[in-house]
């Protein structure tokens, strides 16, 4: 189950800022309605291409979404790795499966017109946890930064954001 799957650095930094985005949106809904949200991510369709690379990844790889209480510590020797022998970032099986399963609830909670609260938070908390343990530490420190500064929904006008083309365009 800890087989190494090389993934595209560009994509790896379109999941991270995608998901990043996930987790500010969900949680400024807060303070307006689901489906406001609802109607921000259909206009988004340059998330859902990654979002379905992703997916597609490990349907390929005959992955099922399945959520594992991952440790963030192999990510930094997976950054060394990278880094000494080119631009290849590799995630495990379990990486990959826990990834599928957390972007195929929040698709499954953009279908839904009246999602359980708690569980929406239960699903950000776990985003949030995913990018930040697992996919930032196989990320540049320059490319974290812009993915910080992510776009997002209702967000403060006041920030100076960045739209995911910039942020993968590097």
């Amino acid at each position: 189950m800890n087989d190494k799957v090389i993934i595209d650095y560009k994509y790896l930094i379109g999941v991270s800022a995608c998901l990043r985005q996930v987790d500010l949106s969900i949680d400024r809904c807060r303070w307006t309605s689901w489906n406001e949200l609802r109607t921000f991510y259909k206009e988004r369709t340059e998330v859902e291409y990654y979002f379905d690379f992703f997916i597609e990844m490990c349907q390929k790889l005959m992955l099922y979404p399945q959520y594992h209480e991952l440790s963030g510590n192999a990510g930094r020797f997976n950054y060394l790795l990278s880094s000494v022998f080119g631009q290849k970032s590799f995630v495990t099986t379990a990486e990959l499966e826990t990834g599928y399963y957390l972007l195929d609830e929040f698709n499954g909670l953009l279908r839904n017109e009246f999602p359980d609260p708690k569980y929406i938070e239960i699903i950000r908390l776990r985003v949030a946890g995913y990018y930040t343990g697992i996919l930032f530490p196989k990320l540049r420190r320059k490319d974290i930064n812009k993915i910080l500064k992510i776009e997002h929904y209702l967000q403060n006008e006041s920030l100076a954001t960045l739209p995911l083309s910039k942020i993968i365009a590097g």
